[in-house]
């Protein structure tokens, strides 16, 4: 996913900086996260199901809202990324932070007013019609966020695949 948002956001004209080609003169992510938020105008967090959590026994309760995610394993974005949100939304003050998740992802609460795209799947492929609702949310996002985009925005990335698999 994270290289068909790099070649989505080029495509659009759109600087992307990751992990990989900040500036940070570090090996620690702190820094490069750091570095890489302070010299862009918005964040674009991908929190995809790549680890796995529950909530310990000592812990649940009956008023949990989300029973299954409390109880059994679920995917959850890695703990690093849900960090790197929560700089993002501290940095910027809660405003051009994008979340982008796949249904079935476990995430923390309180994500009401926030900019936020879900990605609908069927057993983890996105149908042709997820993906151009994501694009349509994805381009209705980056212009919320102040991003001078072109009028035929959504055209230019139209052939852009995203991922088969998003399990």
């Amino acid at each position: 996913m994270k290289k068909a948002m790099e070649n989505i956001l080029n495509a659009l004209s759109l600087s992307v900086i990751t992990y990989d080609n900040s500036n940070a003169n570090t090996r620690a992510t702190y820094d490069a996260v750091k570095d890489g938020i302070s010299r862009t105008a918005l964040s674009i967090v991908l929190l995809t199901g790549d680890d796995e959590g529950r909530c310990r026994k000592a812990f649940r309760t009956q008023n949990d809202k989300n029973v299954i995610h409390e109880m059994r394993y679920t995917r959850q974005p890695r703990l690093n990324v849900v960090f790197e949100a929560g700089y993002s939304f501290a940095y910027r003050e809660n405003k051009n932070v994008i979340l982008i998740t796949v249904d079935g992802v476990r995430l923390f609460s309180d994500l009401d007013g926030i900019n936020k795209i879900l990605i609908q799947t069927d057993r983890g492929n996105i149908s042709s019609e997820s993906n151009i609702k994501f694009k349509q949310e994805l381009v209705k996002n980056l212009t919320n966020c102040g991003c001078d985009l072109a009028d035929n925005a959504i055209d230019i990335i139209s052939g852009i695949p995203l991922p088969n698999n998003l399990q």
